[in-house]
């Protein structure tokens, strides 16, 4: 999900979950001034509902996770982020700062445009497509006051998925934002580290940005959105075409289509199936780095000699 970004100028595509709106000592509601303050709310929210026993097995970072393990627990506070953002949304959308018609209008094209190319990217290859539901808001409501070192052009929250929150600030790179949270949306393997899928996003909406002339190649490169987590997958792309002898755009489909049916038998034939996991759960430690995965790597091809 959209998650920790890097610096300054950089988009943060996710954020960690879990009351759009909050009672005063005097009784008043005050509704959150902005997202950052209605996604930090929620927690503190839950604290007070969910038993014990369900704050033992709450896992904030790993939504997927929790909707497979506990289903139950999981609706429960789908339902109620769902029901507080979206009356949160229609708070937003009449009291707080409004975005001007005609640049809306504008996103709204963009969006439309995003969702034709990959509905018939995803169509070709047989995966599963879901249309993203855009909400385009003024960059300042999306500002995290706990953070000033960090932009964030867009933000979805993990239990309420099914919206994603962009800005319409002229400077956003607004394509590779929809593009990478489409990817993010029609993804369904749970068992991937955040590096491994945010590299795997990343690289993925960097690719249809270009192949679809969305944005210019100056723009994209001077875009610096999870560097560290793009060498890593684009390593793992080069090795697999090493291996396979496949190009890397085709490497890189491979990739795409595991991440997004959650079928990682073609990586698992490439690597070999130790080898493959080994690199999975590496990316679910703080042992995401380059020797590390280069090591674990070389097991694939210790194998195959």
């Amino acid at each position: 999900m959209l998650r920790f970004l890097v610096p300054v100028a950089l988009f943060l595509l996710g954020i960690v979950a879990v009351h759009a709106q909050a009672t005063t000592t005097d009784g008043k509601v005050r509704h959150a001034r902005n997202l950052p303050e209605l996604t930090a709310s929620f927690a503190f929210t839950f604290d007070g509902i969910l038993t014990e026993e369900e704050k033992a097995v709450v896992n904030y970072r790993d939504p997927v996770g929790m909707r497979e393990t506990h289903p139950e627990l999981y609706e429960k506070i789908s339902q109620n982020v769902q029901r507080w953002t979206e009356a949160w949304i229609e708070y937003a959308t009449e009291k707080l700062e409004t975005v001007p018609e005609e640049r809306v209008e504008r996103a709204q094209q963009s969006a439309e445009n995003v969702d034709g190319l990959l509905a018939n990217y995803f169509a070709k290859r047989e995966w599963p497509y879901r249309k993203l539901r855009v909400v385009f808001l003024p960059q300042r409501l999306l500002h995290d006051e706990r953070n000033r070192g960090m932009k964030m052009l867009g933000m979805f929250i993990p239990f309420y998925p099914d919206v994603f929150f962009s800005t319409v600030a002229p400077f956003a790179p607004l394509e590779l934002i929809l593009v990478h949270e489409s990817l993010h949306y029609n993804a369904d393997n749970g068992r991937y580290g955040t590096p491994l899928l945010e590299g795997i996003t990343d690289v993925g909406a960097r690719h249809l940005v270009v192949k679809y002339d969305l944005l210019s190649r100056t723009k994209l490169r001077n875009t610096k959105t999870y560097v560290r987590e793009r060498t890593l997958v684009e390593l793992i792309c080069s090795r697999l075409a090493q291996e396979t002898g496949i190009t890397e755009e085709k490497a890189l489909e491979t990739m795409l289509e595991a991440y997004v049916t959650g079928d990682d038998g073609r990586l698992a034939d490439a690597f070999g199936k130790h080898t493959w996991d080994a690199v999975v759960e590496l990316s679910r430690t703080r042992k995401w780095r380059k020797s590390d995965l280069m090591k674990t790597l070389d097991q694939s091809m210790i194998g195959s000699n």
